[in-house]
């Protein structure tokens, strides 16, 4: 090619310049500002994720004896039968039918004439078919008869600790249950309506199934669509199913079972508990929280003494927890 006619190629500076052009150390610092700008907030959504998780399963976990404990006297509560029955009045010279039952269901404040500490709500006593017996030649018979109890006690673990645990007690409120065994089951021999013998006599088999409950309401009652307000059958939420059974004039509640039985427990964690108790007596706190509550069996009366103890128990910084259900009796045999 003639060097004369070669094409002239002109570079001009400005034109390279803009084709190998790189980022300013300013737009590094703007895009590296952003990124970590963009990484602390992802960072700070994490952690607040994270220590929610965190706090959500430590609650969880605080409470799964109680919500395990509280399951449990549902379950056998449902499971509560009188095996109600009809007979004369009177053998010799009969005028009418009354029912009858060698059995027996009965709700009692707490610490009064049944076991338990007073002020910690109630007591329920009653027979299942849960199958526990004590000699070996009836254990597998799963219908077998037994007296079934629960109730709040505030005391020591020494009685019921393993022999090798030493140091000091610790001293919980705790919800008890008691099993008696049928070869020990003697409620067929109670003399009156308010012979507890069959229970009282049996503490040494109460066991405590969850600490840190310290409160179980046990609430007798016809469907709410029946009695919305809760006061038919008690008052004050005390059950008998034995008083007053003879009388010609029977009361409803003679040798029957509740339709209904609603059941409030309430339970704190071991944090608060550890926090509050200092001495063999209960935690001046949460006696105070419970004094004078749920007296008065009606649907605004328990909906305000409920709202009072929480009230109470938020003041003074107790992480509590509440459980609260309607238990169906299953074997009820209601009639007016």
């Amino acid at each position: 090619m003639d060097p004369c006619t070669r094409e002239r190629v002109i570079y001009h500076p400005r034109h390279r310049q803009e084709n190998g052009r790189g980022f300013t150390i300013l737009e590094l610092l703007v895009a590296s500002a952003v990124l970590g700008l963009i990484l602390v907030m992802l960072l700070s959504v994490i952690s607040h994720t994270s220590e929610a998780w965190r706090r959500s399963r430590g609650h969880i976990e605080a409470f799964q004896s109680a919500r395990n404990a509280f399951e449990i006297v549902t379950r056998t509560l449902s499971q509560a039968t009188l095996n109600t029955h009809w007979h004369y009045d009177n053998a010799t010279n009969p005028t009418r039918y009354l029912r009858a039952s060698d059995l027996h269901f009965t709700i009692q404040q707490a610490g009064t004439s049944i076991p338990g500490t007073p002020g910690t709500g109630f007591g329920v006593f009653f027979q299942a078919p849960i199958g526990i017996a004590a000699s070996d030649d009836l254990r597998g018979l799963n219908t077998l008869l037994n007296g079934m109890g629960y109730y709040i006690q505030f005391s020591g673990d020494g009685s019921f600790r393993p022999s090798i645990v030493n140091g000091e007690e610790k001293r919980r409120y705790r919800l008890v249950q008691m099993r008696i065994p049928s070869e020990n089951l003697n409620v067929y021999t109670a003399t009156n309506a308010t012979d507890y013998t069959w229970f009282t006599s049996q503490t040494k088999r109460g066991y405590p199934v969850s600490d840190n409950i310290i409160l179980l309401v046990v609430w007798p009652r016809l469907p709410f669509q029946e009695d919305p307000e809760g006061g038919v059958l008690s008052l004050n939420f005390t059950y008998n199913s034995r008083l007053n059974a003879s009388n010609v004039s029977q009361p409803r509640t003679a040798s029957q079972l509740p339709p209904v039985v609603e059941v409030l427990m309430v339970a704190i964690d071991e944090a608060s508990a550890v926090r509050l108790t200092h001495s063999t007596a209960e935690p001046p706190a949460i006696k105070s929280a419970l004094q004078g509550k749920f007296q008065t069996a009606s649907q605004s009366a328990f909906g305000e003494d409920l709202k009072q103890l929480e009230s109470a128990l938020t003041d003074a910084k107790i992480n509590y927890q509440i459980f609260h259900s309607a238990i169906p009796m299953r074997e009820s045999k209601w009639s007016e």
